[in-house]
């Protein structure tokens, strides 16, 4: 609308010039006015939309507060759909209420709020008499992390090929659960104050080092365990499981091949109460079967008579054994 559109009839002293003025001025005041009109309208709008959202902004946070503590972000879990990237598929709810850690299959994805990376704390050392060294296997306490799911991975000093403790336990009675080295990262509850590791790639005269994490990509300080030093380092020999029998307990190992460490096998394999621990005596085979049989006594006698430990350099990663496996 224009000042053409209104029609003036306005019938005083003034001159015609005078009217049509004035009636200019009316009609200019009333088109600003109009303007001022709209103007205020659309500031009144942004206004109160602006106080919608200081108000929704402000629930949100209350709902996320309580005990002494206050979430300051805050966010619509909009996570409807589905993503896929390198052969993955994930898919998600609008508004899924998914705080916390979810597992399977061997992965674990953690959702939810933001906060500070939890603390991975480092395995321990095994409490006595698992503290011993062994030539097959590697005992430690995985417990430092109860109520996370932590993935172990065990790494031989001059390798390149990182290795896992499977979630798969074997039951050893009171003294712990035996447990097998994987290839993958495997994430479970570690609850049990010692576990007993074996694996191709554990054998003597090594050392190794054991790391916890939570994505296999962040990892915990590390823990160190040697394996029982060989008789004749260049050939890999082994054999050396006990010291001496005391008290009815057998010492830990001596550096020498003697007939008592074929005895602690015998005994085991009698289940003589006084046998040392199965992750001990347990040494036959590429990887150890958890399991004590003749095989393990003869490999004792073998190692007494000076015999090579017999596998060869191994390659556990391809699963051959340089220059055979036996």
């Amino acid at each position: 609308m224009n000042e053409n559109d209104y029609t003036v009839n306005r019938y005083d002293t003034q001159s015609t010039h005078e009217t049509r003025v004035a009636a200019r001025m009316i009609v200019t005041t009333h088109h600003a006015s109009g303007k001022r009109h709209r103007q205020c309208n659309v500031a009144v709008m942004c206004a109160a939309l602006m106080c919608l959202c200081l108000l929704m902004g402000a629930n949100m946070v209350f709902a996320q507060s309580g005990g002494g503590y206050n979430i300051v972000k805050s966010s619509l879990d909009c996570g409807g759909g589905t993503s896929t990237a390198s052969g993955y598929t994930l898919k998600g709810t609008i508004a899924q209420h998914d705080a916390g850690t979810h597992t399977g299959g061997g992965y674990a994805l953690q959702a939810g709020f933001w906060g500070r990376r939890m603390a991975v704390n480092a395995p321990e050392s095994a409490v006595a008499p698992h503290d011993m060294t062994k030539d097959r296997y590697l005992s430690f306490d995985p417990s430092s992390n109860v109520g996370q799911q932590i993935a172990l991975r065990v790494t031989r000093v001059g390798s390149t090929t990182p290795w896992y403790v499977g979630c798969t336990l074997q039951d050893a009675g009171m003294d712990g659960k035996l447990s097998a080295l994987v290839s993958t990262a495997e994430f479970c509850d570690w609850t049990d104050s010692v576990i007993h590791v074996r694996g191709c790639e554990i054998v003597p005269g090594n050392e190794y080092v054991i790391e916890a994490t939570l994505d296999d990509v962040n990892f915990s300080p590390s823990l160190s365990i040697l394996t029982t030093a060989p008789q004749i380092s260049a050939s890999r020999q082994f054999g050396d499981i006990v010291g001496s029998l005391l008290a009815g307990a057998w010492t830990a190992p001596d550096g020498i091949v003697t007939v008592n460490d074929i005895t602690a096998v015998v005994q085991k394999f009698q289940l003589n109460p006084t046998a040392p621990h199965l992750s001990r005596v347990d040494n036959d085979g590429k990887t150890p079967n958890g399991i004590i049989a003749s095989n393990d006594i003869l490999r004792a006698v073998v190692a007494f008579a000076g015999g090579d430990f017999g596998f060869g350099v191994t390659n556990c990663l391809s699963r051959t054994c340089i220059p055979s496996c036996p």
